[in-house]
């Protein structure tokens, strides 16, 4: 009766304290909302009808930039009293879909740090000598993106066509050609394509409890996008 009672008082609570929750999961939000639908009626069942959040100028905890982000979530099965408390609990897990857009500048931070860690942890011994002084990551509308790394005074470019790998669920970088410059060593090369692909992994920005497959994406100038399934099993506390 209670609930029933308080028509707006269970969507109220619940979009408090989703918000809070799910905003601490970042660094930093220059935007961020949430939105959870619900009724008086489903409450009592333990349903909340949708949840969906929204961010821009987003970092993420491990210190990833994302210029937006958007996920919605389906049907949720949640603790009722407990969710009015401040202790949301799903008592089952839910499904939907998550959206990210990336500037290149985004994209170029992730892949410099991956090349980095490959390079440090390399084996070749030609591949341990580089010390990028400068890298640049371009995404451009026709679906391909450029790579400028500059080390001792050599600069190499070399392009791609980034496709969905043949079990899908990731990016797969299958035809890294060079453009102009020095050209790499197919050790570097290897090293470049690993890391454009380790930062276009949609894994990289999953949070607690919330698990991310890629289904899409699309390059524009400028950006990218990923679309991605995701499945909660988790609410953040």
């Amino acid at each position: 009766m209670f609930l029933q009672n308080s028509p707006a008082l269970g969507e109220q609570a619940l979009n408090k304290i989703a918000t809070v929750a799910l905003q601490s999961q970042f660094k930093q939000a220059k935007t961020f909302d949430v939105e959870v639908k619900t009724d008086p009626n489903l409450l009592a069942q333990g349903r909340l009808e949708a949840l969906s959040m929204e961010g821009g100028g987003l970092i993420l905890p491990n210190g990833l930039p994302v210029q937006e982000m958007k996920i919605k979530m389906g049907r949720i099965s949640v603790s009722p009293f407990k969710a009015l408390m401040g202790n949301i609990q799903l008592t089952e897990p839910s499904h939907g879909t998550a959206r990210f857009g990336l500037t290149d500048a985004e994209v170029n931070r992730a892949f410099h740090n991956h090349l980095a860690t490959l390079i440090r942890n390399a084996t070749d011994a030609d591949l341990k000598t580089i010390k990028p002084q400068q890298v640049d990551c371009y995404a451009f509308a026709r679906g391909e993106i450029v790579v400028n790394l500059q080390f001792k005074g050599q600069h190499i470019a070399i392009a791609t066509q980034p496709q969905m790998a043949q079990m899908g669920s990731r990016i797969s970088l299958e035809n890294v050609h060079y453009l102009q410059g020095s050209e790499p060593t197919p050790a570097l090369t290897h090293a470049i394509a690993q890391s454009l692909e380790a930062a276009l992994n949609v894994q990289q920005f999953e949070l607690p409890g919330l698990s991310l497959k890629l289904r899409q994406f699309q390059i524009e100038d400028g950006k990218i996008i990923l679309q991605a399934t995701a499945k909660m099993t988790q609410f953040p506390k």
